[in-house]
């Protein structure tokens, strides 16, 4: 299972940006994230206790301030996790819900496969995926945002559970690994 996830991401990753159009168009790769950092500090910090909602927004600076330096730019299916991977008998049978494919950073789809099964597995992959140890700070930060995202969906989608999760997790502390388990 592994090597399959692995090389259907190397696949994706490695497809001409110009595939999904508007290659070309000039992008700010952190615009969409300035702009949910501006919904977090509406929506998400006043439903948190105050330290709780400082310590989140200085994460978040943190996750854009690290983000200056240009990513790679590839094609991402950007909603790679557990829920859009079909397995049929412990094999991967097909990937769905390509709804969210754009083009972005690498990293984003490996966060999310490490929020669904873990840092371990995603420690697995490295050698199928070259390149991950070198993606270990950018995937950590996608990852913290994930409770956040979860927050913001949550009542814009009447989604209960999402919104609860999401805070649960906030409030807990949620202790994002480092994407890559230990070290072999």
């Amino acid at each position: 299972m592994i090597h399959r996830l692995a090389g259907f991401l190397l696949a994706l990753h490695a497809l001409p940006v110009d595939i999904l159009g508007g290659a070309d168009e000039p992008d700010d790769p952190l615009a969409e994230w300035s702009g949910l950092l501006s919904e977090v500090d509406a929506k998400v910090l006043p439903l948190l206790p105050t330290d709780t909602a400082m310590a989140v927004g200085a994460r978040f600076e943190r996750f854009l301030a690290g983000n200056d330096e240009p990513h790679p730019r590839a094609a991402i299916h950007g909603d790679f996790g557990t829920g859009n991977i079909l397995v049929d008998d412990g094999n991967v049978s097909g990937i769905i819900d390509f709804a969210g494919c754009a083009i972005g950073d690498p990293a984003y789809d490996l966060a999310s496969l490490s929020a669904g099964l873990g840092d371990d597995f995603l420690a697995l992959m490295r050698w199928s995926y070259p390149g991950i140890d070198a993606m270990r700070e950018r995937i950590c930060s996608y990852r913290s945002t994930f409770p956040l995202l979860d927050v913001v969906f949550g009542p814009e989608h009447g989604d209960v559970s999402a919104l609860n999760a999401g805070l649960e997790a906030l409030r807990n502390g949620l202790r994002v690994g480092s994407g890559l388990g230990r070290s072999a």
